[in-house]
């Protein structure tokens, strides 16, 4: 067995292995993670079919009356949405975890698991593929020397 062989079948199929893996998972838990947010708050993602990325508040309300813009964007979108400060104080903690990915702070434990085994699962996969593009890079650059 040659070098390259042993790098091929003990090194990069298994680490392609478990990036393929974590990137399902991720797929899963964040799937879900964002169901759970829609069906506890429909007005979130009415107009949204992709996780937001932003949210950005202007003209703070001082009053429970008065409303609040939101500019939400996902992939490609730009959807503003006119809220009441009640709405958006219940959205608020489940708004946290897009936000800030601050899922231990919600006061909801199915929300923190959820939370949880999505980021976990997401750190996985990007440690997964970035391990896997070293090792491209270092097949690409010892087979040039």
């Amino acid at each position: 067995m040659s070098d390259f062989d042993f790098v091929i079948y003990y090194i990069f199929f298994p680490i392609f292995a478990l990036s393929f893996i974590s990137a399902m998972s991720w797929l899963i838990f964040v799937t879900q993670f964002i169901q759970y947010i829609s069906d506890k708050h429909p007005t979130l993602y009415e107009h949204l079919g992709h996780p937001v990325i932003h949210i950005l508040f202007w003209r703070f309300p001082k009053s429970s009356s008065s409303s609040v813009r939101v500019h939400a964007t996902g992939s490609g979108l730009n959807i503003q949405n006119i809220y009441t400060f009640d709405e958006l104080k219940s959205m608020s903690s489940y708004a946290t975890f897009i936000l800030k990915a601050g899922y231990r702070k919600v006061d909801d434990p199915m929300m923190q698991a959820k939370g949880g085994r999505a980021r976990a699962a997401g750190l996985a996969c990007a440690t997964g593929f970035s391990l896997l593009l070293c090792i491209v890079f270092g097949l690409a650059v010892s087979g040039q020397s």
